[in-house]
C-alpha cells in the first residue's frame, strides 16, 4: 500500500516520519489492525534510508500505537475517533481574573538600532566578578541543604535588606517583615491580593506604570485615577471616601520623574490612617538620587501601619537575578507569608544567598557609589545634549533621580513618531500606555543607562529630526482630516 503522508521537509527524516505516522494514525486514517508497508517499500517511496523508517516503526511500537508481529509486518494497535478541528475560543476558557488582564502589547522590537534609549543597563555597571565569587560562596552553602526554605526568603539577605534600606531610605522595618519576591511587580501583585477584592476602589496615578495598573484591573478593583503635577501626585485630589489603596511611585514618579516632596508625604500618610486606607509605596529605582539629599520613603514616615513598601535589585544590580521585596506591616505578616508560600514556594535561593554575601561585605555599597557616578555623568551629558529642545512646545521634565527622564511632544501622533524615529535608527520608549486615558500629542521616555556618552549628542540630534519629521507628518494628516471636513460640509 502507498501512504500518503505529510512529511515536514524542516524537521529532521526521523523525527518528520515518526510525526507524520502517528498524526496518521491518531487522525483515523490507520485504522486498528492495519498493516503498514514493509520498511524497505516506504523507504523507497519516501526516499529515505531504510534504517530511517525502521526507527520510526520501533517508537511507534514503544508508544503503543502499533505492534510488531513475528514474520507479519507491523500493525496499527489503536483506533481512536478520527479527530475533526474545532474553533478555539480563549476568551471563552479564561477565568474572571485571565479576561480582565487586558493586554496592551508595545512593538520594542525594533533591532536596527544605533541610538538607543530604551531601558536596560550599562555593561560596565554590572558587578561580574564580585557576583561570580558571592554565587561560587552560595552554592558552597547550599550543597546538602533539602527543601526550598523559608517561603518569605533567605534571614541574613532579609536582615541585610532592612539594615540597608533602614540607612539609606529611613525605613522602619525588621527583617521578620521583609518578604523576598521574584522582583517588584510579584511584590505588586502579592500586596494587592492580600488587600484588593473585586469592586474595591483602588486610586493610581495618572500617568502611572502600567503593568501596576494591570494588577489592579485583573483583580477586579475599580480604578481611581489622580492625576500628577510637578510636585508628583496631587494628594488633595484623593476621594474622601471609599477608596481601599492607593499606588504611589514618591521617590521617582513614573513615568514624569517628580519627587513627592515632605508636605504631600505627610498628608499622604495622614490621609491613609484617616480613612482607614493602604498605601503601596513602590520604591523601585530610589538608589539613584543626583540631587539633594534622598528623602525618607512613606514607610518610615507611617506610624499606624498603613504603608506596604515594594522594590527591587533589578536597577541596582542586573534585572536578570529576579529579586524583588516587599515590606508589610506586622499586622499583615502572617498572611502575606502564608500568600507568599502559594504563590511561589521561594524565590531563588542561590541567588539570594549571594546577595546577602554581596550585602554583608560591604560590596553593594561600593557598587552603588560607582555605579551612580556612572549614571550622573550619563544623565548631566543627555541633559546637555538636550539643552537647544526638541522643537517648539516640546516638553522635557526635568529629572532628579532614577535612568529615566520624560517628554511630551504635543502636536504630534504617537505612530507617525514611531515611524520617523525608527527611520532614523533612533529606539525610544512610548509612554502612551502609562495614561489610563489617552493623552493628547506624543509621549515617550528617553533612558540614559543604557546608551553609551559618545552617542548621545548624535542620538538626541537624529531624536529631534524625527520629531520634526513627525510634526510635518501629522500637520498634513491633520489638513487633510479637516479640509475632506470643509469640503464636505461646503457640498
Amino acid at each position: 500500500m502507498d501512504l500518503a503522508l505529510n512529511v515536514p521537509i524542516d524537521a529532521p527524516r526521523g523525527r518528520g516520519l515518526l510525526d507524520a505516522l502517528r498524526e496518521a494514525i491518531l487522525a483515523g486514517g490507520l485504522g486498528s489492525g492495519t498493516r503498514l508497508p514493509s520498511t524497505r517499500v516506504l523507504a523507497a517511496q519516501l526516499k529515505v534510508a531504510r534504517g530511517t523508517v525502521v526507527a520510526a516503526y520501533e517508537d511507534l511500537v514503544s508508544e503503543g500505537y502499533c505492534e510488531a508481529r513475528v514474520g507479519a509486518g507491523t500493525f496499527v494497535a489503536v483506533n481512536p475517533s478520527p479527530r475533526r478541528p474545532t474553533p478555539v475560543s480563549t476568551s471563552a476558557r479564561l477565568s474572571a481574573w485571565g479576561a480582565r488582564l487586558m493586554p496592551q502589547p508595545i512593538d520594542l522590537s525594533q533591532t536596527d538600532v544605533r541610538y538607543d534609549f530604551r531601558s536596560g543597563l550599562a555593561r560596565e555597571a554590572f558587578p561580574h566578578a564580585s557576583l561570580a565569587r558571592a554565587l561560587r560562596r552560595a552554592v558552597d552553602r547550599l550543597v546538602g541543604e533539602s527543601g526550598a526554605g523559608d517561603p518569605a526568603g533567605s534571614m541574613r539577605l532579609r536582615t541585610a535588606l532592612a539594615r540597608h534600606l533602614g540607612r539609606t531610605r529611613g525605613l522602619r522595618a525588621g527583617p521578620e517583615q521583609v518578604i523576598l519576591v521574584s522582583g517588584s511587580q510579584q511584590g505588586i501583585d502579592l500586596a494587592t491580593r492580600l488587600l484588593i477584592d473585586p469592586g474595591d476602589r483602588a486610586c493610581i496615578e495618572d500617568p502611572g506604570y502600567p503593568r501596576a495598573r494591570a494588577v489592579f484591573r485583573a483583580l477586579g478593583a475599580e480604578l481611581m485615577p489622580v492625576p500628577i503635577d510637578d510636585d508628583g501626585l496631587r494628594v488633595d485630589a484623593l476621594p474622601h471616601a471609599g477608596a481601599n489603596m492607593v499606588y504611589v511611585t514618591p521617590s521617582h514618579q513614573y513615568p514624569t520623574g517628580t519627587v513627592l516632596p515632605p508636605e504631600r508625604r505627610l498628608a499622604l500618610v495622614d490621609w491613609a490612617e484617616r480613612h482607614d486606607a493602604w498605601i503601596l509605596e513602590d520604591d523601585y529605582d530610589s538608589e539613584f538620587r543626583y540631587a539633594g539629599p534622598p528623602l525618607p520613603c512613606l514607610q518610615g514616615l507611617d506610624r499606624a501601619g498603613r504603608c506596604l513598601y515594594v522594590g527591587s535589585v533589578s536597577k541596582l544590580l542586573h534585572p536578570a537575578l529576579r529579586v524583588g521585596y516587599v515590606i508589610v506591616p506586622p499586622t499583615l505578616l502572617p498572611a502575606a507569608v502564608e500568600a507568599k508560600r502559594t504563590l511561589d514556594q521561594a524565590t531563588t535561593p542561590l541567588i539570594q544567598e549571594a546577595l546577602a554575601d554581596l550585602f554583608e561585605s560591604g560590596e553593594v555599597e561600593r557598587h552603588l557609589r560607582r555605579v551612580l557616578r556612572l549614571y550622573r555623568r550619563r544623565r548631566a551629558y543627555l541633559l546637555a545634549a538636550l539643552a537647544p529642545g526638541l522643537g517648539d512646545g516640546v516638553r522635557v521634565w526635568p529629572v532628579s533621580g532614577g535612568l529615566h527622564l520624560y517628554v511630551q511632544i504635543p502636536d504630534v501622533a504617537p505612530d507617525a513618531l514611531q515611524r520617523c524615529a525608527r527611520s532614523l535608527r533612533v529606539a525610544v520608549t512610548p509612554a502612551e500606555d502609562c495614561w489610563l486615558e489617552q493623552p493628547s500629542g506624543s509621549h515617550m521616555i528617553l533612558w540614559f543607562s543604557r546608551i553609551p556618552i559618545a552617542q548621545m549628542a548624535a542620538g538626541v540630534d537624529a531624536l529631534r529630526r524625527a520629531i520634526a519629521d513627525a510634526r510635518r507628518t501629522s500637520a498634513r494628516v491633520d489638513r487633510r482630516v479637516h479640509g475632506g471636513g470643509e469640503q464636505r460640509a461646503a457640498g
